[in-house]
């Protein structure tokens, strides 16, 4: 995984992911 500057975008799409993995 290479090292970037996160958008909005990206880290909201982590965020639901995750919330998705625990709420399922």
């Amino acid at each position: 995984m290479r090292i970037k500057c996160w958008s909005m975008a990206d880290f909201l799409a982590v965020i639901a992911r995750t919330l998705s993995t625990y709420v399922t």
